[in-house]
């Protein structure tokens, strides 16, 4: 089950963004390596990873690299 929520949450960044979906995974993946819940990948993180990214201009890994710091304090 959540396989297939973060799946489709890739998808639906994908869809809506500038991202594509396998970057969306990307982020996810980074984020869950940072010590981020899937439900709070799911929740919001890994679209907020996208948010910073487009705002700032910086990489995904960049951006997931910095959110999935903050979480973990």
């Amino acid at each position: 089950a959540q396989f297939k929520a973060l799946n489709d949450e890739a998808l639906r960044i994908g869809q809506t963004t500038s991202v594509g979906a396998t970057d969306a995974a990307l982020a996810m993946d980074l984020l869950a390596k940072a010590g981020v819940s899937t439900e709070d990948i799911i929740n919001g993180t890994a679209q907020a990873v996208v948010n910073v990214s487009e705002a700032t201009g910086e990489s995904i890994n960049q951006s997931a690299s910095s959110l999935g710091s903050l979480s973990n304090l």
